[in-house]
């Protein structure tokens, strides 16, 4: 899911590949729309506000990716907070800044 120069995305922790960004930023190219640009990644593992807010972004955008992660969605289709706040421990945000936008 893209917001400007922002782009996040979610993960299990049962997959590796977000592991390359742990001691981020990290220098990555990414793929969007055919086209290659230059960014920085981070994973975020921990509960705090930048995590919560990159579930809630990102299943806010994409609701259909909600259950894949164990959290409800509310009656106005946006992830439930205590969901949220539970998804730590097994859930990953992955940030992606690109150094200009798509």
């Amino acid at each position: 899911m893209q917001e400007g120069s922002l782009v996040r995305l979610l993960s299990s922790h049962n997959t590796r590949w977000w592991n390359n960004f742990l001691d981020g930023p990290v220098n990555v190219e990414i793929d969007i729309a055919r086209k290659t640009y230059p960014a920085s990644a981070v994973t975020l593992v921990e509960d705090g506000p930048e995590y919560r807010e990159g579930i809630r972004a990102f299943l806010t955008a994409v609701p259909r990716d909600a259950r894949v992660y164990g959290i409800n969605l509310d009656e106005n289709r946006k992830p439930r907070e205590q969901d949220i706040e539970n998804a730590a421990g097994h859930v990953v945000v992955v940030e992606v800044r690109l150094e200009y936008p798509a």
